[in-house]
């Protein structure tokens, strides 16, 4: 295929700059120029740390003299299109490959190379090891310089009492309730950086209670170090300002909203007018927004003290609203008739952003076997429809299944989803609420969803779902979603004759394809976790609960409407789907050094249908592969359980455009790691694994069900490598799959690994998967 010889092209040509590049930088240097190779460090006794390849790659990042950056970690690609252009007369395209793709030689420099010395030892002495000597040589060879660091650690010193100043006034003794959570550890490697994150925590505490102009530079610390014990004692101190006793409490005046700020107004005379409302005073040349919306995300009020804590909450809560350009909040000592307190008057000076906005992403998913998915998505926002901040948005997806195979039709599915949301921030309920405090930040939704799903020759189905609820904030790292009224209609319009039967043939499948409504209630929670002291790793879960049909099912059973009636029971004459669905999915982000990071991820989900209903309703049933997925399959291709497509009852002709596999059962983890590679291009290398399974046996779908002693025989298992694009705005990524281990492959020869062949036609076309989507898949 066009696209396999062009990747072998790419490939041929990465193999060629690295061959050439590995031994033809050297020679463009000049008479006495050494090329720097890298540096090395060695220990001249036995490291005393548990982790000597995370301290030698700190103390090389300190290094002032770093080697050219590798293309995929093994060749000086760009040093080499530097070379090459800088050898001729400098044109226009020779001056832009050395600029822009080129990179210029690291030179070796014995005068870096002491100074880095120098500057490793420092950093040294401030991570604990107060007597650790650094010393360097360099091994030239072949007009390449290797810089070797002798390091001498010696023994690190460690924290051993913290003394908190006593509570002898209103900030010491703040001081002291929150000494709990002081960051200095008792029996910890000393850090000078502990020192600095102490000193900000212990001046961010003062900021929320108050005291505005406390910062950390009245923090101070007397330490006293024990060469027997290798123990360091800390002693904290609060000094007082320059200028006063003690460290002054401020107060909230009055709030100033500039609700239109702009350029052009700041250089023009503009004429402004003001409206206020109790201690919120409006400025606005025209007043886009009610004002009820903008005071309840402003979380300052007059009297109360001075509050870091509230500051950010307002930045974050007034950018939340989604309206705003750009946010500023100042504070301005003023002058009260109360002499007894300091006051600060607020200014929020907020610039529009555009009322409206659209725009368009694109997918496509191949798996070489002539078959080609491509989605396209358009979006429209309006912003501030009813001028509350409220957000209206469309989005509407086309997605296209297409075989390039001859002798099969074109267009093999067709797939066009609508939603239609509109956000008010605030409850709509139809009862008095009590007051609600601000940090909840409630909104109210509404959506509308219709979906439109082809499988050409097969079925058609159409779905059209409402839902009415709420979301809020608990914190900052828990958010809430209820939909108390889920309402959706389930149709399918059309079914091929070879289709019915096979419906005719499963009950389970049967059901799925039937036309249901389904009336129910759904809850997400989401909760952020917080980055570490560090900033190293971070945690997310998103956990959903969804009930239908039970509600309206213990009415029929109260009422004794239906005890005469055959099941499944009706509503408007239609049947009403009965189930409990969960799911919970799982990630971490863990930061490797500044260029590099490993995201993992876990998801689990289970749907039960019961009473009313003898299977889940299509929409609702779990499916695995594509591109946020397992990625060596395309979507919705994989499984269930150990079902093999091919040569059973179900086929028909193709197994590839056959509907949908689905479950009521879903596994799913992935494990990647992603790493920068030049500017804006990103790489990465995944590893895949999970499957779907039905909860009952399934006759014309052998080893679809879901059993505990075999479950784990059944994980599809894929890997593969990425490359992502990203802009800023937005990513491209292109990830190419490769199964290891297909529970469902024809010939039950599971572990695919063990036949790969990249060089036969055959085997790319049977497993390879290409992906191209927008954004990171988790």
């Amino acid at each position: 295929m066009a696209v396999l010889r062009t990747i072998s092209h790419i490939f041929l040509v990465c193999a060629s700059i690295a061959l050439l590049s590995g031994c033809a930088n050297t020679r463009f240097l000049r008479e006495g120029e050494v090329l720097f190779k890298g540096n090395k460090v060695v220990y001249t006794e036995e490291v005393p740390e548990s982790k000597p390849k995370a301290l030698s790659a700190e103390l090389k990042e300190i290094s002032q003299m770093q080697p050219n950056t590798k293309f995929l970690g093994i060749a000086q690609a760009r040093l080499w299109f530097y070379n090459v252009a800088n050898r001729h007369k400098q044109t226009k395209f020779r001056f832009w490959m050395k600029e822009k793709i080129g990179e210029a030689p690291v030179l070796y420099d014995s005068t870096y190379a002491a100074k880095s010395a120098l500057l490793m030892q420092n950093y040294l002495v401030n991570n604990g090891y107060f007597y650790a000597d650094v010393d360097y040589k360099t091994a030239i060879k072949k007009k390449k310089a290797t810089v070797v660091y002798l390091v001498d650690l010696g023994d690190v010193f460690r924290v051993n009492n913290i003394k908190f100043p006593p509570a002898a006034d209103s900030v010491t003794s703040i001081v002291q309730a929150r000494k709990d959570e002081t960051v200095l550890v008792p029996c910890e490697p000393f850090k000078v950086s502990m020192l600095k994150d102490e000193r900000d925590r212990i001046a961010e505490d003062l900021q929320d209670k108050g005291y505005f102009y406390f910062n950390r530079e009245y923090v101070t610390f007397d330490m006293d170090s024990s060469n027997s014990k290798k123990h360091v004692n800390i002693s904290i101190k609060i000094n007082p300002p320059s200028d006063s006793t003690e460290h002054e409490l401020y107060y909230i005046n009055n709030v100033f909203v500039h609700t239109d700020y702009s350029i052009e107004q700041f250089k023009n005379t503009v004429e402004l007018d003001t409206f206020a409302v109790g201690e919120y005073h409006f400025i606005y040349e025209e007043l886009k927004y009610r004002t009820n919306i903008l005071i309840g995300a402003i979380h300052f009020a007059q009297g109360q003290k001075y509050s870091r804590l509230d500051y950010n909450l307002t930045l974050n809560h007034l950018a939340e609203l989604g309206v705003f350009r750009f946010i500023n909040i100042k504070f301005v000592p003023v002058e009260t008739g109360d002499v007894n307190k300091k006051y600060l008057d607020c200014i929020i000076t907020l610039t529009p952003s555009k009322r409206q906005e659209w725009g368009v992403e694109a997918s496509a998913n191949n798996n070489t076997t002539f078959l080609l998915g491509i989605s396209g998505t358009f979006t429209y926002r309006n912003k501030n429809i009813f001028k509350g901040a409220e957000l209206f948005e469309i989005n509407v997806t086309t997605g296209f299944e297409t075989n390039f195979d001859r002798g099969k039709e074109f267009f093999n599915t067709v797939d066009i989803r609508a939603n239609a949301n509109l956000y008010f921030n605030k409850f709509m309920v139809p009862f008095q609420l009590v007051k609600l405090d601000k940090s909840t930040r409630p909104k109210t939704i509404i959506s509308l969803r219709s979906s439109f799903l082809r499988r050409i020759n097969y079925y058609t189905i159409f779905s059209t779902s409402v839902s009415y609820g709420y979301n809020w904030r608990q914190g900052e790292q828990i958010r809430h979603r209820y939909d108390p009224i889920s309402i959706s209609l389930v149709r399918t319009l059309s079914q091929s004759a070879e289709f019915r039967e096979i419906l005719d043939r499963s009950q389970t499948l049967r059901t799925s394809f039937s036309e249901q409504l389904i009336v129910g209630m759904d809850y997400t929670f989401n909760w952020t976790g917080k980055f570490d002291k560090y900033k190293i790793s971070q945690w997310f879960f998103t956990g959903n609960a969804e009930t239908a049909g039970n509600f309206m099912h213990g009415i029929y059973g109260l009422a004794n409407i239906n005890k005469d009636n055959p099941r499944p029971y009706k509503l408007f004459n239609i049947p009403y789907a009965q189930y409990v669905l969960v799911d919970g999915d799982m990630r971490n982000y863990l930061n490797i050094g500044r260029k590099a990071r490993i995201v993992s991820r876990l998801f689990g989900g289970l749907g039960v249908p019961f009473g009313n209903s003898a299977a889940l309703p299509y929409i609702k049933q779990f499916f695995s592969g594509g591109s946020t997925g397992l990625r060596a399959w395309r979507v919705r291709s994989l499984g269930p359980g150990s079902f093999v497509l091919e040569g059973s009852d179900v086929e028909i002709d193709n197994p590839n455009i056959f509907f949908d596999q689905t479950g009521d059962i879903k596994i799913e983890a992935n494990l990647e790691l992603r790493f920068d590679i030049y500017k804006f291009i990103k790489g990465a290398v995944f590893l895949d694994a999970g499957n779907i399974w039905t909860l009952k046996a399934d006759t014309l779908r052998p080893g679809a069900n879901f059993e505990v002693n075999r479950f784990y025989k059944e994980l599809a298992l894929g890997t593969g490598v990425g490359f992502r694009f990203d802009f800023s705005y937005f990513v491209l990524r292109f990830d190419i799959g490769i199964p290891l281990h297909d529970p469902g492959s024809p010939n039950k020869n599971n572990w695919v690994i063990r036949q790969f062949n990249l060089s036969d036609q055959q085997w790319r076309r049977d497993n390879l998967t290409f992906n191209l989507a927008i954004g990171y898949p988790f």
